[in-house]
């Protein structure tokens, strides 16, 4: 009986090991990042971008996250926070040779791998306490990425949702990650699509919405004061209010924040 025991425990020891080798989401990142070396007017770069997987794997549940749209979390993040230098790989010939440089290097990445790792425990495995958000912490973050670029000779006032354009940076003392990722997944998801909570029907409605001010005669000042004016009109806009929530509810079990409305 006492040697039936130690069998018994055994293989659930070798089972627990499987499973937490099988969840090590940081040694699977080929399993859900492709990496393409594209060449463009003679001029190469690597592009990466991510898949969904199986929904029986552990981390899927983040990895597929938000379901059945187009910008997932782990893209979002992987593209803002990496910081992967990837220029020497695109001068490479062998692609196999790129696609385990870039992974090891990912790996060892002292921003996204361990924002990747945080995530995790607060939304898959659970070991760390969730952050708490307030919805105008939320909110103060997705209208940044309302962008009113520039003005044109003719008057006209040009705006753009950006990833890799925005006044996050230059306004917030302190990165969140996390909700950053939220938030452009979210009007990215909603960008041009046909229902109520088109984004880009808000940075329109928002655009318009300048005209109606004169903020200015120097084109510099005026520029300054129409994004400010931008961010206090998409602080008001009820319908990214409600997209916010909406998509919060549906995704909160994969996101490491509890919304505090």
């Amino acid at each position: 009986m006492k040697n039936k025991f130690i069998v018994i425990s055994l293989l659930v020891s070798l089972s627990s090991n499987l499973f937490a080798q099988s969840c090590d989401i940081v040694n699977a990142y080929s399993e859900f990042i492709v990496v393409t070396k594209t060449t463009y007017n003679a001029k190469s770069s690597i592009k990466t971008s991510c898949f969904k997987i199986n929904e029986e794997i552990c981390y899927a549940p983040f990895v597929n996250a938000p379901i059945s749209f187009n910008y997932q979390y782990v893209e979002v993040l992987l593209d803002a926070f990496s910081t992967v230098d990837k220029k020497d790989l695109a001068q490479w010939d062998d692609t196999v040779a790129i696609k385990k440089e870039y992974f090891s290097r990912l790996q060892k990445d002292s921003v996204f791998t361990p924002l990747l790792k945080e995530w995790m425990a607060k939304s898959i495995d659970k070991t760390l306490a969730k952050d708490s958000i307030l919805m105008k912490t939320l909110l103060n973050i997705a209208v940044k990425y309302f962008m009113v670029l520039k003005i044109t000779n003719e008057g006209s006032y040009v705006g753009k949702v950006c990833l890799g354009i925005n006044l996050i940076n230059a306004t917030e003392k302190v990165r969140n990650p996390f909700v950053e990722t939220f938030c452009f997944a979210t009007i990215m998801n909603h960008y041009s699509v046909n229902n109520e909570y088109n984004t880009q029907n808000m940075l329109i409605e928002g655009i318009m919405k300048l005209y109606t001010l004169n903020l200015g005669i120097n084109k510099e000042e005026q520029l300054l004061r129409a994004q400010g004016a931008m961010f206090m009109f998409m602080t008001m806009n009820e319908k990214l209010r409600k997209l916010l929530i909406k998509e919060y509810e549906q995704n909160k079990e994969s996101l490491p924040f509890i919304l505090k409305y």
